[in-house]
């Protein structure tokens, strides 16, 4: 068997899946833990209720995300 042990990275991508663009201001995630622009997220939802990265439903439940890698000034 092998023993290798999936770490998931919890920091934030460095862009939105959607547009392609740094982040703004309001990163949201979706239950499924991808990340988006809340406007692109949205957007999206207007369309479809899948997730744009794995295509689970949202539910339209989009979390505000707080990086650790921002100062909280910036919250």
């Amino acid at each position: 068997g092998g023993g290798g042990s999936d770490s998931e990275d919890e920091d934030l991508p460095f862009a939105c899946l959607i547009c392609r663009k740094p982040f703004g201001k309001e990163p949201v995630v979706t239950l499924c833990g991808h990340f988006f622009d809340s406007a692109c997220a949205i957007k999206r939802f207007g369309k479809t209720g899948k997730c744009f990265a794995c295509g689970k439903g949202t539910n339209g439940v989009f979390n505000k995300s707080v990086p650790s890698r921002y100062p909280l000034s910036w919250v």
